[in-house]
């Protein structure tokens, strides 16, 4: 038997990590332990970028040995 999706029934998405039920604030779908997601397409999650400073990236080598003082 062939399943058809109904454009009427709420979409209900679940968190990719711990599968509890995301809420919706604004366009974010939202777990409280894992943070913001949004719908790609009606099968497929994506974590929302975070705000978070990001952490500063690992120099290379060369940069490294270049910024010592010799």
């Amino acid at each position: 038997m062939l399943q058809r999706e109904t454009p009427n029934t709420p979409q209900v998405y679940l968190c990719p990590t711990c599968a509890c039920k995301l809420h919706a604030e604004g366009e974010l779908l939202v777990c409280a332990k894992h943070g913001a997601f949004f719908a790609y397409g009606p099968h497929l999650l994506v974590r929302a970028p975070s705000k978070a400073p990001r952490v500063q990236e690992a120099s290379m080598p060369w940069e490294i040995n270049a910024a010592q003082p010799r």
